[in-house]
């Protein structure tokens, strides 16, 4: 795990575009020069990376129970909800075919998606996309 403080320091006391100031960076670089800038930019990357939204795997969306998450859904219908829900329960049996998980919308209406259908006719984000990132991300 990356520790967010260390990179923020270490970004404030990196003045190697004037001159290095290694001394107060607490990274556990060479101290000096390219190799320990990188790998400070490295880290940076990856904690703004890990900050955009990105597609859940089924296995993350079934794991949500209890928890709010954004769903898509991926239809011509116009009356399908997408949006954050809460992941209420998942069913099986009952006379239904196959597992289902159910999201509660914030309506209160609780619908059962089909996980046979994750990825082709719905999906779940881990934060709120923009319009852009929802086009710019296939679905399976």
């Amino acid at each position: 795990m990356i520790d967010q403080e260390k990179v923020i320091k270490g970004l404030e006391c990196c003045g190697y575009i004037d001159r290095p100031n290694c001394a107060d960076c607490p990274e556990d670089g060479p101290g000096f020069g390219y190799a320990c800038r990188n790998d400070l930019m490295k880290k940076a990357l990856a904690l703004l990376k890990a900050q955009e939204p990105r597609v859940l795997t089924l296995e993350e969306a079934r794991g949500s129970l209890k928890q709010p998450i954004w769903k898509e859904t991926r239809s011509s219908h116009k009356d399908l909800y997408t949006g954050w829900v809460l992941v209420y329960d998942i069913q099986t049996g009952q006379g239904i075919t196959g597992t289902r998980l159910g999201m509660a919308e914030p309506s209160g209406r609780v619908v059962w998606y089909r996980l046979e259908d994750y990825g082709a006719k719905w999906r779940c984000w881990d934060k709120c996309p923009t319009d852009e990132q929802r086009r710019n991300t296939p679905w399976e």
